[in-house]
């Protein structure tokens, strides 16, 4: 058997019973608010899904180039559009990061089909570019990307490997590599199709179809002294 309350305990009790009340309340519409930001979250995701599934990433053409300084990628990009409108976004375009490489020192970037936009790339950093791209219903859109990175130990890279990212193969890819001739390949992630001699340089030849990258494109080299 338990004694009797006094007075004071009785107040003691009343105060955490509202206590209680008000943390319920509270909790309760904290619980709505999460609900309502992750119905917000959902929404946005699945806009962003719903529009990625209707564009395809269909080419590359890729032209790489090692001079004494410096590793160049130009790319032309092909992109498909499955959906009955058009498709506008920003596409991210991933550098390496890899601390054997050097700085990403200029990236620029052009519409060249259908419509021409001297401009698309709307900033960059050392991790990644944004670029603007627009594809109608039903059609293809070209975008020419260029960028320039230093050469810091005889050593290059270019993502490949986020292709899988897209869920299907490219039906088709191309890639030289230009080298000057005073420069010897010591080791490449691909094994060239090809290889053509001039008189002041090597270019190594590339030709895939149905391509699903399993590892990104690298190059070790070495200097030849003279």
């Amino acid at each position: 058997m338990m004694p009797p309350e006094n007075q004071s305990t009785k107040t003691h009790k009343a105060n955490i019973c509202k206590n209680i009340v008000i943390r319920t309340l509270c909790l309760r519409a904290f619980v709505v608010s999460v609900k309502y930001c992750c119905g917000l979250l959902i929404l946005i995701f699945s806009s962003t899904v719903s529009l990625a599934q209707g564009l395809q990433f269909v080419k590359e053409k890729l032209d790489f180039e090692i001079t004494e300084s410096e590793f160049t990628v130009d790319g032309m990009y092909y992109f498909r559009n499955t959906r009955a409108d058009t498709i506008k976004q920003y596409m991210l375009y991933p550098f390496p990061e890899n601390p054997e490489l050097g700085e990403v020192t200029s990236v620029v970037g052009s519409s060249v089909y259908p419509e021409k936009d001297p401009d698309v790339i709307k900033h960059f950093n050392q991790k990644a570019a944004h670029f603007r791209l627009k594809v109608y219903p039903d059609d293809t859109a070209v975008t020419h990307i260029v960028y320039k990175q230093e050469i810091k130990e005889n050593k290059a890279e270019y993502i490949l490997a986020s292709t899988k990212a897209w869920n299907r193969p490219l039906e088709k890819a191309d890639f030289t590599l230009k080298v000057p001739i005073n420069i010897k390949i010591d080791s490449l992630s691909y094994n060239a199709d090809s290889l053509c001699c001039y008189k002041n340089y090597l270019l190594y030849k590339w030709y895939f179809e149905d391509f699903m990258p399993d590892r990104n494109f690298y190059v070790s080299f070495s200097r030849i002294k003279k």
